[in-house]
């Protein structure tokens, strides 16, 4: 029967021939499964799917590593960001000491645009003064407000103050604004008025401060950086590599000014001051250490201090990593620049709002709490609040 089936599929030629194999019923013309043996662990290895599972898992490893050596400075930034981020910071020194230096040709330059920060610096041309600073002290202020109002006027009267008690050299110019980069919030469309540094060209350099900052040491050291249109320092708290510009070592100069007069032209909503301070000085500027002159109050609430203190440590082995210490990083600081979010400046919050959103204290030990870091912040913010009633009282 099995052979008549089989020969049935046969072609009519082959039927009843001799040479075809004779069935027992059992054993069938397929040929049997031979069993393979099993592959070895070299053989798996060498395998296109664990190759590609290995290559796979250990690409994965590398990239995790270079995300956190760089943060997120990768290859990108580095080819769009300010080059000049990824360089050493310049440490100014102090040879300046044991020359004869003629100060009229450096001073430095703060800007207003509405009252409260007139207050505000007239308040760091006090600490100038009182910390003895040698250069001199150069304010631009709205073209609008008058030195000759006789009625009493907050803004006459701030001037004056400046002028009279701290020497301030009062300069007065056209507040830049651009309506297409306004929005509801802090008032950046008015802060190209800053930009404005680079046509003082009686100096021969300028240190620009922001006002909403407390000065807590002389800084005189950085008019004598290695000769760059800006330098400026990193702004450690942003995960994109840029340079802030709360604190700027500006070189005055027609073509510098020619510059940023046409990138404030062009300049729209999320582009200020310091978007166009990298866009045209990235790549020729020096950068300065940020923890000696850009440190932000908000450092004192931040749970993580790794971009502060060992941003050094990311861009360059040379330096080991080191722990938050609040007392360090405040008297190793010359500058503390008021930046809180979400919390407003320090003269908008009050008291209260302050204490709601202090640091915490660590505990040591049983009922032993450690609260250097929250005192250190409320220091910052009482300090700038007694020094503002003094400065001018009705603010």
């Amino acid at each position: 029967m099995r052979r008549q089936v089989e020969e049935s599929d046969l072609p009519d030629f082959l039927h009843n021939s001799p040479f075809l194999p004779i069935s027992d019923g059992v054993a069938y013309s397929y040929p049997k499964a031979v069993p393979q043996p099993k592959p070895t662990l070299r053989q798996l290895l060498k395998s296109k799917p664990v190759r590609a599972s290995i290559a796979t898992f250990f690409g994965l490893l590398i990239f995790l590593y270079l995300r956190s050596r760089f943060r997120s400075a990768h290859v990108l930034n580095r080819l769009t960001g300010p080059s000049c981020y990824f360089t050493t910071p310049q440490i100014p020194n102090e040879s300046y000491l044991t020359q004869d230096v003629d100060w009229s040709q450096f001073a430095y330059a703060l800007y207003a645009t509405n009252v409260e920060y007139l207050c505000n610096a007239v308040m760091l041309f006090e600490s100038l003064h009182r910390l003895g600073t040698r250069a001199e002290r150069l304010l631009m202020y709205p073209e609008t407000y008058s030195l000759l109002d006789t009625s009493g006027s907050v803004e006459t009267t701030l001037l004056l103050k400046a002028r009279d008690e701290y020497s301030v050299k009062l300069q007065p110019v056209k507040v830049q604004h651009e309506n297409t980069a306004y929005y509801y919030g802090p008032n950046w469309a008015d802060s190209y008025t800053k930009l404005l540094a680079f046509n003082q060209t009686q100096y021969t350099r300028l240190i620009v401060l922001d006002s909403d900052s407390t000065l807590l040491s002389p800084m005189d050291a950085l008019f004598f950086l290695p000769t760059t249109p800006a330098a400026m320092p990193r702004a450690y708290w942003l995960t994109k590599p840029l340079l802030s510009s709360h604190i700027m070592v500006l070189t005055p100069s027609p073509s510098s000014f020619a510059l940023v007069q046409t990138a404030i032209k062009k300049a729209r909503y999320g582009v200020y001051d310091m978007e166009i301070m990298n866009s045209l000085f990235g790549s020729a500027c020096l950068t300065i250490p940020h923890r000696t002159y850009a440190l932000l109050s908000g450092e004192y609430r931040s749970e993580d201090h790794e971009p502060f203190l060992n941003l050094e440590v990311e861009l360059d082995d040379g330096r080991e990593k080191e722990e938050w210490n609040p007392d360090v990083v405040i008297n190793e600081a010359k500058l503390v620049h008021f930046s809180d979010h979400p919390l407003g400046k320090p003269w908008v919050v009050s008291e209260e709002e302050i204490r709601k959103v202090a640091p915490g204290c660590d505990k040591i030990s049983g009922w032993e709490e450690e609260c250097r870091t929250r005192d250190v912040w409320l220091d910052l913010y009482e300090d700038f609040r007694r020094r503002r009633k003094v400065s001018f009282s009705p603010f």
